[in-house]
């Protein structure tokens, strides 16, 4: 589970560094100014949204291996529980 954690952290900082990459070069390219600044603006927006949406799909495989990783833990405790409660009603009956 840790080591889940630490992909999706840092898959979110590959997300934020092109994020921040794309954000760098929109504002470098409007302080130049010029008549392609709105169709690269439009580029820089296009990869933007790909960061995003793979950062969104890797997001959800994460989501599903750590509910799994959950429901597991949940069972285990359950079991351990159950154990402790039964070996606590025999010792009562001795």
């Amino acid at each position: 589970m840790t080591a889940d954690i630490e992909t999706m952290s840092s898959e979110m900082n590959v997300m934020n560094n092109g994020i921040n990459g794309c954000t760098e070069e929109i504002e470098r390219v409007n302080k130049i100014g010029g008549n392609g600044t709105t169709s690269f603006v439009r580029k820089q927006s296009e990869k933007v949204v790909e960061y995003i949406a793979t950062f969104s799909k890797q997001l959800k495989e994460h989501n599903s291996t750590i509910s799994s990783y959950w429901s597991k833990i949940e069972k285990n405790i359950l079991g351990l529980l159950e154990n402790n409660i039964a070996q606590n009603q025999k010792i009562k009956t001795l």
